[in-house]
């Protein structure tokens, strides 16, 4: 063996042991002395050290729930809740240590009026504690002994990593791995470990509201790299597009209610609401209402009304882009103010109900004017009219399908039935569909991966409270009879005496012949403990594999109130979810979540690899037939699929051209003439292709 040889050998050893000091580096191979992820919990008195230390702790008021970063969580009510850890005194003596959890921070309890809110404490608040400030800005506040420091950080109402390190004698502080500063300081005392309440008598309003997962405490200092380690999966992240006025909002209306939300052809988010002026009742004055947020839902633009007849309901609003065209219509319904449902179904009412359509063809940035289609979509016998709420659907073969309830009298759900009606000329006429069952009512539609349609449906006048399922094999002409699905719990039932349920979104996430594979996302308030008069809490999304007939995958985003919701697919395959959303009261606010596949699989399932639609496209008339189509690349393509639909036609757009990855134009020299056409380019790869691309719209020579 050559001099050479050997030299290279021992650099190889010497790389290998470098990066395998790296790797131990990043690493946190030391378990923690002290663990309390929340699932173990005995009678809610006692939640359980899951490293067997003899670290449990003592539950006062607090619960723990289904709603948590990873499975369950601490819910703390910011009133009187908080949990001692049974000898802790020693965990935080030592020179070195960290401590680290998740959180979720509500707004303001009641009856408080303190902004500080003690997350997690050691003694009381002058020996070692970490808040949740809410004043003139956010922040996390941290205290030891004397000292004290504030950092901003804007609470969002999403999941939060949070972790203190104490080495030597200062604590650094990190929130979803990064450090925010440091604090010098000594925890001279030994005292409890307090989640929620730093224990002061003296300051009973400092509990903290929101909840706790996953709380480690270390007996050694965590390097800035083990921290961001920490973060194995990334949770929802959280937007507030709708706050209602009685509860802080200025946007003008008291309430905000039934959420429904589209992602448009060029990934505009458009979510809609019902903004009742006056109250939260389902009659009186109510308008239409949208927020559109350009990034993907993360910030919002102004309130727009798309809808108001004055004084008048104008509501259920129901949302489906054309992805042949680009427009998105809007579904709604209308009636006068003082026609409550309780009227109008005992045939009192001084006009029956009614349905609109409105279209945008710029993503929601302007609207039409409202267009009746009541004669068209309904009978003169049903008293009760409603769209969705929620989004209706296009088809594989371009058919609109919009999901519908009516009733035909105050018969208490006998004569409620689900329904649909359809377009097969992309909103430009409409029929009724058939009708599913009986004691049913506010629905959603998916087509399956056989192309058969599934009715989701709320169930009414029973006591067995379970969405309800229907399924039709000619696009909505007729239904099967209505099924229950076990595993769907809804609101109401035995348990609380109450039997209305709630609606439910369901949506197709993937199909196998256009991604990786079949998915369904659900979304609902499934009520798995009694909770007020209605029961409508632990906000719950699943995922499913067979097209519904099983849910694999179930997370609970909020346990406490919650109501409707409405779920959409973004241009990265993000799950985007708008729902009602409530603290100590319902209907406070509408959030819109975030949520990978990844966080819904527990890191089971990565989200599709499939590349992102193209940012923009253009069709230009070169000659009598001929047109220009051109468009901005994107990475991770293997190829384009270029469709065109002539406008006025049925059916759905064709396939007109495949093109490889780095072609970015093309000439449709069969272009049909003195006609409105529309393009679009779709990108593909070996995971398929983006859930919708941009629509160019052009009137050929």
């Amino acid at each position: 063996m050559t001099v050479r040889s050997i030299m290279a050998i021992c650099v190889a050893l010497v790389s290998l042991l470098c990066a395998a000091n790296i790797t131990l580096a990043l690493a946190i191979n030391k378990p923690p002395v002290a663990y309390w992820p929340f699932e173990r919990c005995e009678d809610n008195t006692h939640v359980l050290d899951a490293m067997r230390h003899k670290h449990d702790g003592q539950l006062f008021g607090a619960t723990v729930v289904d709603a948590g970063y990873q499975g369950r969580a601490l819910s703390l009510d910011g009133v009187d809740d908080v949990v001692v850890i049974d000898n802790s005194e020693a965990l935080f003596t030592g020179k070195t240590w960290s401590i680290a959890y998740w959180f979720r921070r509500f707004p303001q309890a009641p009856g408080g009026n303190s902004m500080l809110r003690n997350m997690i404490a050691v003694g009381d608040a002058e020996d070692f504690s970490i808040s949740a400030v809410r004043g003139d800005k956010d922040q996390i506040y941290i205290r030891i002994n004397e000292s004290q420091k504030a950092f901003d950080f804007p609470f969002d109402l999403g999941w939060h990593h949070l972790v203190a390190v104490r080495d030597s004698d200062t604590v650094y502080l990190y929130v979803d791995g990064k450090q925010l500063g440091s604090l010098p300081g000594d925890v001279v005392r030994s005292q409890p470990l307090r989640l929620g309440h730093d224990g002061t008598d003296a300051h009973p309003v400092r509990h903290f509201n929101g909840l706790l997962d996953e709380v480690k405490v270390y007996d050694y200092a965590l390097t800035p790299e083990q921290v961001a380690s920490m973060i194995e999966l990334n949770p929802p992240t959280v937007s507030v597009p709708f706050i209602s006025g009685d509860f802080g909002g200025d946007l003008g209306y008291a309430y905000f209610r039934i959420p429904a939300v589209v992602t448009a052809t060029d990934g505009s988010v458009l979510a809609f609401s019902e903004g009742r002026l006056n109250s939260g009742a389902d009659y009186g004055n109510i308008d239409l209402v949208m927020r559109r947020s350009t990034d993907g839902g993360k910030t919002w633009g102004s309130l727009q009304v798309v809808w108001d007849d004055g004084t008048n309901t104008c509501g259920n609003p129901t949302p489906v882009v054309d992805r042949d065209t680009g427009r998105v219509w809007m579904i709604a319904c209308h009636s006068l103010e003082k026609d409550t449902q309780t009227v109008l179904q005992a045939g009192k009412a001084e006009s029956r109900r009614t349905v609109w359509t409105m279209y945008s063809d710029d993503h929601g940035v302007t609207w039409s004017k409202p267009v009746e289609i009541t004669d068209a979509v309904t009978k003169p016998q049903w008293l009760w009219f409603a769209t969705g709420p929620g989004v209706g659907i296009q088809t594989t073969d371009g058919r609109i399908v919009i999901p519908a309830t009516r009733n035909e009298g105050s018969d208490n759900g006998r004569s409620s039935r689900s329904l649909v009606f359809y377009s097969d000329d992309h909103g430009q006429t409409w029929q009724l569909g058939g009708e599913a069952g009986d004691r049913v009512s506010e629905a959603q539609v998916v087509e399956l991966s056989d192309d058969r349609l599934m009715l989701n449906m709320r169930r009414v006048g029973s006591r067995k409270m379970l969405l309800c399922q229907s399924y039709s094999n000619d696009l909505g002409d007729t239904w099967s009879p209505v099924t229950q699905q076990p595993q769907l719990i809804s609101p109401g039932g035995q348990a609380v005496g109450y039997s209305g349920g709630c609606q439910a979104s369901i949506l197709r996430y993937t199909r196998a012949d256009q991604q990786d594979r079949d998915r369904l996302i659900l979304s609902n308030p499934a009520n798995i403990y009694p909770y007020g008069a209605e029961g409508r809490i632990n906000m719950t999304i699943r995922l499913s594999y067979d097209e519904g007939f099983s849910w694999a995958f179930e997370r609970h985003l909020h346990p406490r109130w919650s109501a409707y919701s409405c779920l959409t697919v973004l241009d990265d395959h993000t799950i985007g979810l708008l729902y009602s959303w409530g603290d100590t009261k319902r209907y406070q606010r509408m959030l819109f979540e975030r949520i990978n596949l990844a966080w819904l699989t527990s890191g089971l399932e990565q989200t599709p690899q499939t590349p992102l639609p193209p940012k923009a496209i253009h069709a230009q008339a070169e000659s009598a037939g001929k047109v220009k189509i051109s468009w901005t690349n994107v990475e991770n393509a293997t190829g384009w699929r270029i469709y065109r639909y002539i406008d006025g036609s049925k059916g759905t757009a064709d396939c007109i051209a495949e093109l490889p990855a780095n072609q970015t134009q093309y000439i449709d020299n069969s272009a049909p003439q003195d006609n409105a056409v529309y393009y679009r380019a779709e990108p593909f790869n070996e995971h398929g292709r983006p859930p919708f691309t941009s629509v160019a719209k052009i009137h050929s020579r």
